[in-house]
């Protein structure tokens, strides 16, 4: 296991040597570190003081920079307290209403002087600008560029999604001849990159693909590249990936085929049903025939002509 670690002074403390213990969390092992502070420079061997760099001697010059003398404020000792007015601060403003040095620096003598940031130069009139907010390629900060190309040699930045935009927009009005640079007629002023028209994206070092979909749902193809001169050539591939329509044959057949499906399902299902309904008609009629108690050869309403009495006062022969 590894730890990198990294300590900054913030200031210089009184004693010039100190101690501080490591101990990361979970783990017995700890380190102790000495540090022994150099606050003193070489360079303030040479100092200047009443140095005329210092506005009139009002400071002392040491290290490249003046150090004012009390009373005296500026970068250069330029400016006096006594002489210092609330109206000053308005000029470290760029409109009425917002905050001094866009709230990165301080305002002294009606000029901004811009914080030191660890993550890079604040710099501008106001503050406004920095080299931390940058395209960065490696580490190493990008130029700016025009419409259509960096403007660094020897060296290709991350492709910003605004200059993907852009490409795109060249791409569609170079090619196709359409879009809003077109409708705009600004398409030869804003797009100088070259563009070449190919079968396939080559696969050259540094080289950024690209992809998007046009207004026909169709997928485009390019390849955003910097040769050896500075030189940015847009490679598209010539035909577009386009989604393929129905076919009408197909789609008759399967539709066809459908109806027929559906029509023999129904044939099924109905005689199905009549089958069910007649076994269960036919079942009923055995069970009814099964219940009958008479002799299928007689006629069970015939009444015979004789009919038998009996007297029951008849006692016979005493």
């Amino acid at each position: 296991v590894s730890f990198s670690i990294e300590a900054k002074a913030r200031g210089c403390p009184q004693e010039r040597q100190k101690s501080f213990t490591i101990k990361p969390v979970g783990f017995e092992d700890s380190l102790t570190v000495l540090v022994n502070f150099d606050c003193d420079c070489s360079c303030q061997e040479h100092a200047l003081p009443d140095s005329d760099s210092c506005h009139y001697g009002n400071g002392t010059f040491e290290c490249g920079m003046c150090r004012c003398h009390p009373g005296r404020l500026g970068s250069h000792c330029e400016c006096s307290e006594e002489e210092y007015g609330p109206s000053q601060q308005d000029n470290c403003s760029p409109n009425q209403g917002q905050p001094p040095c866009n709230q990165r620096g301080e305002c002294i003598c009606g000029q901004c002087v811009c914080y030191n940031s660890d993550f890079g130069k604040v710099s501008g009139k106001y503050c406004e600008c920095d080299d931390f907010s940058c395209v960065r390629f490696k580490g190493e900060l990008c130029s700016e560029w025009q419409p259509g190309s960096f403007l660094l040699p020897g060296s290709h930045c991350t492709f910003s999604l605004l200059l993907l935009l852009l490409c795109r927009d060249c791409v569609e009005c170079k090619k196709f001849e359409r879009g809003d640079l077109v409708e705009q007629d600004t398409c030869q002023r804003q797009c100088r990159d070259e563009i070449e028209l190919v079968q396939e994206l080559g696969d050259k070092k540094d080289a950024v693909n690209c992809t998007y979909k046009d207004e026909n749902d169709c997928v485009v193809r390019f390849q955003y590249y910097e040769d050896s001169s500075g030189k940015s050539i847009l490679y598209v591939i010539e035909k577009p990936d386009c989604p393929k329509g129905p076919d009408v044959l197909v789609v008759l057949l399967s539709v066809a085929g459908a109806i027929l499906l559906i029509g023999l399902a129904a044939l099924l299902i109905w005689k199905l049903f009549i089958t069910v309904h007649d076994r269960r008609e036919f079942t009923k009629f055995e069970e009814e025939r099964a219940r009958a108690k008479w002799d299928t050869a007689n006629n069970p309403l015939y009444r015979g002509a004789t009919s038998t009495f009996t007297n029951i006062t008849y006692r016979g022969n005493s």
